[in-house]
């Protein structure tokens, strides 16, 4: 009786998550309990890699379909070939929503996942969003696709031992907003600061534009000769700047009782404009010298590197040719004055937005930019 309960609730999630998408299904023939389980698993847990396949009910009408949701082997993405080299298998997730069937919404999933989440990002900043309006059938200034291959998320937590970010409920890849702000605001900092130890921290102290744009703490914490050393932020120093000139009398401070800062700017995920299906490669680590890198030197099982230890292949899954739709917006009620940072004049949208074109295409994105991956070329 319990399991033909767990069954039934299975199916009844199935059909709701359905519902949401706009899609009619039909879920049959979950006929074991282990079968059940991994449906609940894939629906309330999301601990897994999953893909997702179709199959023709010859028995019944061509149009009815029958979903099965299978996990993806990745012990099995390496495989030994009568030459005994290793060939990687692509690992792909499978669009279902592309297919125009009768019953089925006429316009592609991604096509509409796009469209709802610009139309989102359009009613929370207002309208001051770059791209300020999103075709699918046209490319704009902020679409990219890696030069060659992408990761991001590779030290998340997983049940494998790497792994790549996914959307929580569709499960496609996607770029997290903390990810592209916290590669432009290193980009600018390079960039317009150098690459000291205290460079972060003296471009907040100096520039209203840096802390307009990513916010701002009061005072930022930097190591300096193995020292943690403290400086001020802009609008805090420019507080108790005039505390000491002018008293209590608020009405002569520049910025009165603002000591902090929340960044006026805000980014958006970055989302898939189109199937990745074929799109989502496996690929290798390869640490040739493990006893050399795994143990401490006082330890008795740490050797040199040196040929004879064996090599440890370590799996992770990457994509390729796969545009992504980038999106940057000012916070709704901000005006957006001009400013002027580096070389970069006009106002704060359209600098920020220049700046994390170059970032995205000289600085790269996700893990592993010292070797290639990341890099983006702008469509």
């Amino acid at each position: 009786m319990a399991k033909q309960d767990k069954r039934q609730q299975t199916a009844n999630s199935l059909q709701d998550l359905g519902k949401l998408m706009g899609i009619e299904r039909e879920v049959k023939n979950v006929s074991s309990q282990e079968t059940a389980q991994n449906f609940y698993s894939f629906l309330h847990k999301r601990k897994r890699f999953w893909t997702e396949t179709q199959r023709v009910n010859n028995e019944d009408d061509k149009d009815r379909k029958k979903f099965v949701i299978k996990k993806i082997n990745v012990e099995k993405v390496v495989e030994k070939t009568a030459g005994k080299k290793n060939r990687l298998e692509d690992v792909s997730i499978i669009d279902i929503f592309e297919k125009e069937e009768k019953g089925w919404q006429k316009t592609p999933f991604y096509q509409r996942f796009i469209a709802r989440h610009h139309h989102n990002a359009l009613q929370l900043t207002g309208g001051n969003l770059l791209p300020k309006v999103y075709d699918n059938k046209q490319k704009n200034e902020l679409q990219f696709q890696p030069d060659w291959r992408l990761t991001v998320g590779l030290g998340s937590g997983s049940v494998f031992e790497t792994s790549i970010s996914l959307h929580h409920v569709y499960g496609f890849p996607y770029i997290p907003a903390s990810a592209i702000k916290g590669v432009l605001r290193s980009y600018m900092i390079t960039t317009l600061q150098g690459n000291k130890a205290n460079s972060e921290a003296l471009l907040f102290h100096n520039s209203k534009e840096m802390c307009d744009i990513f916010g701002c703490g009061e005072e930022t914490i930097y190591e300096e000769n193995g020292q943690k050393r403290r400086m001020t932020t802009f609008y805090k120093r420019c507080f108790d700047e005039d505390k000491r000139e002018f008293g209590k009398d608020l009405s002569k401070y520049r910025f009165p009782e603002i000591t902090e800062k929340e960044g006026d700017i805000i980014f958006f995920d970055a989302y898939p404009t189109h199937s990745p299906q074929g799109c989502i490669k496996a690929d290798i680590m390869n640490p040739h010298y493990p006893n050399y890198y795994e143990y401490d030197v006082n330890s008795p099982k740490f050797q040199p590197p040196a040929d004879y230890q064996s090599p440890v292949p370590i799996i992770f899954l990457t994509v390729e040719n796969l545009t992504f739709q980038f999106m940057v917006g000012l916070r709704k009620g901000v005006e957006n004055e001009n400013i002027k940072l580096g070389a970069k004049r006009g106002d704060m949208l359209s600098v920020t937005s220049g700046f994390l074109k170059e970032a995205l295409q000289e600085r790269g994105i996700g893990a592993k930019t010292a070797v290639g991956y990341g890099y983006m070329k702008q469509l």
